[in-house]
């Protein structure tokens, strides 16, 4: 599985790649939304994983950019309101809270892996907390 990890918490962003990685996973990095939206104009994704507020954007506008509604789209958030705007957003979209639940995200990933090939509904998966 590609993924694109949005988050300008450089920290954050260097050990949940590295999580990732662990796992098998192909992880390109960005570390502001504008960084976001050219890995998405020049790159393909199974799944873009961003913080809300990434300083020069919001990360749930990344959303719109993305072409195919098989792209998992997960929201990673500190603040359970914002988490709750991606709530009625469409099927592909999650919503986790940070900080982050490294089981409840391969949880996500690999569902959504699966229910892709068989269908684009996929349960929005809110407030999980390590």
């Amino acid at each position: 599985m590609n993924i694109l990890l949005v988050d300008d918490d450089e920290d954050g962003l260097a050990l949940l790649e590295m999580v990732l990685t662990r796992k098998g996973l192909a992880v390109t990095t960005a570390s502001s939304w504008h960084q976001a939206r050219e890995q998405l104009t020049t790159k393909c994704f199974d799944a873009v994983i961003t913080d809300v507020d990434l300083g020069d954007g919001d990360g749930r506008t990344l959303e719109s950019l993305l072409a195919d509604p098989a792209i998992l789209f997960v929201v990673l958030s500190g603040s359970v309101a914002a988490a709750d705007v991606v709530a009625g957003a469409a099927p592909r979209s999650h919503a986790l809270l940070k900080p982050v639940d490294v089981d409840a995200l391969m949880a996500v990933l690999s569902s959504s892996s699966t229910k892709s090939v068989e269908s684009s509904s996929t349960s929005l998966s809110n407030g999980a907390i390590e």
